[in-house]
């Protein structure tokens, strides 16, 4: 495992549980954006608040975005 995404894994373990507080969060995760280790959260729908209560980045990691809608186990 890279050390990039070990920062990423980190960053997203110390954020994680108040980001999923917020009500649009969904889900939570470490992905790939543009070839590099990144925090993605899942929304329920594009907000423009959510966007202002979340930083692009964290610890120098990037922080994605993503409309995905809800997400229900089955």
């Amino acid at each position: 495992m890279s050390d990039q995404t070990q920062r990423a894994i980190d960053a997203k373990r110390k954020h994680e549980e108040s980001w999923m507080r917020l009500d649009e969060v969904v889900a939570v995760g470490v992905g790939m954006d543009d070839n590099q280790p990144a925090i993605i959260i899942s929304v329920k729908a594009a907000a423009d608040d959510i966007r202002r209560q979340i930083p692009s980045r964290v610890e120098g990691v990037k922080v994605v975005i993503r409309q995905t809608g809800e997400i229900k186990a089955q």
